[in-house]
């Protein structure tokens, strides 16, 4: 939907599938990674048409032991690197913005962990 941005892992919700399912079930194919544990976020409606919904686990294995099997490339970023809109790609020397719904969800998740005393609202992955 936003080519040259940064994403998140997403798809689309099948027939007969939950928003959750639906999660767990991408993370998968996205990753080749199963999450134990996935708890609802937020849904958005704002976003050009599109329904998000968002979900948060805690992974359990690290990032470089994931298979990335859609997208250009995975990375992890802190809070201040995320608020600047813009991230750098070791795949291509250069940074690329983030997607703007992305840029959103980003900022009230950060804000809700620092709520929730989840976390410093410092690392996100």
């Amino acid at each position: 939907v936003y080519p040259g941005h940064w994403g998140g892992f997403s798809g689309e919700i099948e027939k007969g599938e939950s928003p959750t399912a639906a999660g767990y079930r991408e993370i998968e194919e996205e990753l080749s990674y199963k999450a134990a544990e996935m708890y609802t976020f937020h849904k958005y409606e704002e976003f050009d048409d599109l329904t998000i919904h968002v979900f948060y686990s805690q992974m359990s294995r690290p990032v470089s032991d994931l298979t990335l099997n859609e997208g250009q490339e995975i990375g992890i970023f802190d809070a201040a690197q995320i608020l600047t809109g813009l991230l750098p790609s070791k795949k291509y020397g250069k940074h690329f913005p983030i997607a703007t719904p992305l840029r959103t969800i980003f900022k009230d998740f950060m804000a809700f962990k620092a709520a929730e005393g989840l976390g410093t609202g410092n690392e996100c992955h």
